[in-house]
């Protein structure tokens, strides 16, 4: 069966081979053959029995975001991503949610292989519902590279492991022949943000038996503020004193940081002989992003205090002043280098008894290399520089997979049983390197603030590398009963080398009542693992008090002192999955997906709050011969701390219709996301982030795009619906400081016009009417702050982009 992909394709769809052949007018003709959530093939569009989303490379592209990130936020109804002004290294590498669950809770695969997590473990304080996240960085991968993506909505872990609880991302890389350029140019309303791509993709024909496939993209993006003045800068303005005439307008900028990424990502493939084939595939990123920190004054800041060490007849440094320096205060500039690159090969093929294997390898690492500006070291006085560099974190991981499936002929069944088995190595590496000296060094003024204000680095103390390794084992069978009711039953068995073994099952049906009615569910247990860097994770400030040096922050839940207070040995988050729906096609041009889910996790991991050491406990500790207890005056550390459960749906439609000599397309998606706190450590969450977690993510967003096709001409608009969040910041009361921000409706237009046979110029709005979330802050805040780092939808309104593009 063929038929059209709609403009946003929220389907049934496969992760393996499909037929593709782009029209004259652009629509995508796609024969789907589905395997992602199916190991068996042959199933096409509406058989899976658990909802799978597809969305075409072509849908991709078309909104003006180089960001794959805001692209699956626009296209998706059950994805959101935020972005957090003023929040470290969250700000260049971004936690998405699907589901309502954050982004480590998803496994991201490409081409069907693990995708390696980034370096970095969110330690937000303001959005809590991402607290502890360790996820792939999915803004790695241009979305000129990708042919489409799949989006598995069910928990999946008895068949892929650990993180897909939430479901399955996979993206599938280009592997045709031919060329494609394109550049594009954009800005916001407000005359800032303006965003220069340009992307060139060149598929090669290996001899008669193979190919390669490369994309490069390019991405320029200068910085927005939709901030006021912060109060504190405005007095230091109005006092009119020696520095008011250096204050930055504003002194902290809230929006989106200067970005620029290069990246380049490859796929090839070669038979190597009859039935076999050799593949490679995998990336290679590199983006420089840099944000706001909050704004020092000359007043009343710390930094600018005078240490009791520069008077008196052995005086250092009496003839210093940091105002010297920075006489209108300083707001410290914080650049994040971030590094990724996967490398993936192996073989493949199929033996004459119809057993096909895959035999692959794996190599990825993200990195994070930090970089500290405008800023001071006021402990070291004169000698401090301004710029410092805090430090490196690195995670990588290494696989081997061997898959097997064999279509098992019995007599009586409408088909042949589908049996896919396999196993997997893998081992993964999280490090901490350590910053430049002047980062976390004490200078001679010790009564003063230590190591690179605004981030101090990481010591050589702090500095760490842990690796862990683990095997699996699995089975997936399925079978057709009848003509009209299939079902599959799946188990895997995962052993990991620091906290032991799991295993997980999954059982799903189908049953065509119809030609146009079916029904599906699936029942699953799965498992989060912690990862690496959550078990090992060391983030220490120090200062001095009374004269000595204490040390605060994470530090690894099985250190002696972490132990004290309770922490031990992190263990997986447990789930259990439940899912119905039903399958409606009216006529061949309609369809109708509904689809309920049930998700329960116990021991979701958090982090604790500041557990003080104590005169009493440091004397303990310390009696036990833990002697860095002398220097630690509170601790936080990774635990497994509360239980969760969301439920909700999802509904999607489609329909074309042919309107006079072009065709129109219909798509609606809709989901509805609730989730609630079931049990809790209070040392874990309180109030603000209990209410943070379950409303923080609206429960209700909606999709609903329409586009013409007239020949030469496309016309596309879609539709988004937010429904309301609520949110309360980080160091407000729990309850009494929230804020609910309304439903909001943003509407997205473009029109792009074929011409010459290979061009096409296209013209675009995001967010066409400038819709802005409600001002969560009053205009004498602390910092000028007007938005929420949080909403959905950002809050940096509209954004126009014009595109030139080639394909030959």
């Amino acid at each position: 069966m063929t038929v059209s992909l709609s403009s946003l394709m929220m389907t049934n769809a496969a992760s393996g081979a499909q037929v593709v052949d782009e029209t004259a007018s652009g629509t995508t003709e796609i024969e789907e053959v589905v395997t992602v959530g199916s190991r068996r093939k042959g199933r096409t569009i509406l058989e899976t029995p658990v909802p799978v989303d597809v969305l075409s490379g072509a849908e991709l592209s078309s909104t003006g975001s180089g960001d794959l990130q805001d692209v699956l936020q626009t296209v998706s109804p059950s994805f959101n991503v935020s972005r957090s002004p003023v929040d470290d290294g969250g700000t260049f590498v971004r936690t998405p949610t699907l589901r309502g669950l954050p982004g480590g809770k998803t496994l991201v695969l490409v081409n069907g292989k693990r995708v390696h997590r980034s370096a970095l473990i969110s330690l937000s304080g303001e959005q809590d519902n991402k607290v502890g996240s360790h996820a792939v960085d999915l803004s790695q991968f241009p979305v000129a590279a990708v042919k489409r993506i799949e989006v598995l909505r069910d928990g999946a872990s008895a068949q892929y492991g650990s993180d897909a609880v939430a479901g399955v991302i996979n993206i599938v890389l280009k592997d045709q022949t031919g060329a494609s350029a394109y550049a594009q140019y954009g800005q916001y309303y407000k005359g800032d943000g303006e965003d220069f791509q340009f992307g060139a993709n060149v598929g090669l024909a290996l001899t008669d038996k193979g190919y390669v496939n490369v994309t490069f993209e390019y991405l320029n993006s200068n910085a927005t503020s939709r901030g006021v003045q912060s109060p504190s800068a405005q007095a230091v303005i109005d006092a009119g004193g020696p520095g008011a005439s250096s204050v930055p307008v504003p002194a902290i900028v809230w929006g989106l940081p200067n970005r620029e990424w290069y990246r380049v990502v490859y796929n090839a493939g070669l038979e190597v002989a009859e039935n076999t084939e050799a593949y490679i595939f995998g990336n290679y990123g590199n983006s420089n992003q840099d944000g706001s920190f909050f704004y020092r004054d000359p007043v009343n800041n710390g930094a600018f205090a005078r240490s009791a060490f520069q008077d008196g007849p052995d005086a250092i440094y009496p003839d210093y002043s940091l105002t010297d320096r920075y006489p209108g205060g300083f707001t410290p500039r914080f650049f994040g280098n971030v590094v990724d690159y996967s490398v993936n090969l192996g073989l493949k093929g199929e033996f004459d008894s119809g057993l096909t294997w895959d035999l692959s390898g794996a190599t990825g690492a993200g990195k994070v290399d930090y970089t500290l500006k405008n800023s001071i070291n006021p402990s070291m006085g004169a000698d401090s520089p301004t710029e410092f560099k805090p430090g490196v974190l690195v995670n990588s991981e290494q696989q081997i997979n061997l898959d097997f499936s064999y279509p098992w002929q019995i007599s009586g069944l409408d088909g042949p049983i589908n049996v896919a088995f396999g196993s997997e190595i893998r081992r993964e590496t999280y490090e901490i390197r350590p910053g430049d000296e002047a980062s976390w060094q004490v200078g001679r003024l010790t009564d003063l603030g230590v190591g690179s204000n605004g981030f101090q680095g990481f010591s050589p103390a702090q500095a760490s590398k842990n690796s862990r390794h683990n095997v699996a084992f699995y089975l997936d069978v399925e079978a057709d009963l009848s003509e009209d009711f299939q079902v599959g039953v799946a188990g895997r068995f995962e052993d990991f080398s620091d906290f032991g073994s799991t295993f997980d099952g999954k059982i799903s049906a189908r049953y065509q009542i119809s030609e146009m009615i079916a029904i599906r569910g699936a029942a699953s247990t799965g498992f989060r693992a912690p990862t690496v860097g959550q078990s090992n994770m060391i983030n220490t400030g120090t200062s001095f008090i009374d004269g000595e040096l204490i040390a605060s922050g994470i530090l690894p839940p099985t250190s002696p002192i972490a132990a004290y207070f309770g922490g031990k040995g992190l263990t997986p988050e447990n789930a259990t999955n439940f899912s119905a729906g039903i399958v409606l096609q009216p006529a061949d041009n309609a369809s109708v997906t509904f689809d309920y889910y049930n998700i329960k996790i116990t021991d979701r991991i958090g982090l604790t709050s500041n557990n003080t050491v104590t005169d009493e406990a440091r004397a303990i500790l310390i009696g036990q011969g833990v002697t860095s207890a002398a220097t630690i005056g509170a601790v936080r550390f990774f635990t497994n701390g509360y239980d969760s459960r969301t439920t909700g749906f999802d509904i999607v439609g489609n329909y074309d219709v042919d309107m006079g000599e072009g065709q129109l397309r219909f798509t609606l998606g809709y989901n509805y996301n609730d989730t609630k706190i079931l049990g809790f450590d209070p040392d874990v969450l309180n109030g603000r982030a209990i209410l943070n977690i379950q409303n923080m993510v609206p429960k209700s967003k909606g999709t609903l795009s329409i586009t013409y096709d007239y020949g030469d001409l496309v016309l596309s608009a879609r539709a988004k619906y937010f429904g309301s969040w609520t949110f309360t910041e980080s160091n407000a009361a729990p309850v009494e400081n929230a804020v609910e921000s309304g439903s909001e409706l943003t509407l997205d237009i473009s029109a792009a016009y074929n011409f010459a046979e290979h061009y096409t110029f296209k013209v675009g709005v995001d967010n066409l009417f400038d819709n802005y979330p409600d001002r969560f802050y009053a205009p004498g805040d602390c910092c000028g702050r007007v938005y929420s780092g949080a909403s959905p939808y950002g809050f940096d309104g509209g954004f126009y982009y014009a595109r030139m593009s080639a394909n030959f």
